[in-house]
């Protein structure tokens, strides 16, 4: 399909939306807080169909470093956690592109599933990056190849079961990136992949928000 906008215009106007996401989580809480007296189950008020109509981008910074870095491994098959509306996946995607790659993105929010597919027919991107629609630790069954790169930017209590998922694919070198570290559901993925006996490098960036990691290898 031919482009029809480019992708930095397109990531453009998804920033410009994103700037509304305040407004959107404010109108969720009350929802939110009916869900959570009436069930008492935290787990069950937040999770990511509650934040559907919010798209959650990467930074701008942060998007831009990702693209550079793939570009700089040369990452051919590339792997994301979390589309939301897609700013990452476009991101990558031009990566892919320039080095006849591929993003293999997973996204459990139909509504965000549509709208990043729209955003990679828009700008062209389509034959570069494809959007699983469901469970990503099911979906992502699907990638039997060896990967390169990984984008970790969804349900952060899942990540350390993501890259279980992914380890017997993982390619020694393999770059992995997780975003918003700094919340709390993410302290068992940080000490797992800083550990002494971890099979990976880590080093903390972006003042402590994101983790960036390589794979040495299986022992």
């Amino acid at each position: 399909m031919p482009e029809t906008r480019s992708v930095e215009a397109e990531i453009d106007r998804l920033y410009r939306a994103a700037r509304f996401d305040g407004v959107r989580l404010l109108r969720a809480l009350p929802e939110f807080a009916w869900t959570l007296l009436s069930q008492r189950r935290l787990s069950t008020a937040v999770n990511p169909h509650a934040q559907s109509a919010t798209l959650l981008p990467v930074k701008r910074r942060v998007g831009e470093f990702l693209q550079v870095l793939a570009l700089a491994v040369r990452a051919r098959t590339i792997v994301e956690y979390g589309t939301s509306l897609g700013v990452s996946t476009l991101y990558l995607a031009q990566a892919a592109r320039r080095v006849g790659g591929h993003v293999y993105s997973a996204e459990i929010v139909p509504e965000k599933c549509r709208a990043a597919r729209e955003s990679l027919r828009a700008t062209g991107l389509v034959p570069f990056a494809t959007v699983f629609e469901g469970d990503a630790l099911v979906t992502l069954q699907q990638v039997s190849c060896g990967v390169d790169f990984v984008l970790l930017d969804g349900w952060k209590r899942d990540y350390e079961k993501i890259i279980a998922l992914l380890l017997p694919h993982l390619l020694p070198g393999c770059v992995i990136y997780a975003d918003n570290v700094n919340f709390s559901e993410t302290r068992s993925y940080t000490a797992s992949m800083t550990s002494a006996v971890s099979p990976f490098t880590s080093v903390l960036m972006f003042r402590g928000k994101g983790l960036l990691s390589v794979f040495h290898g299986a022992s």
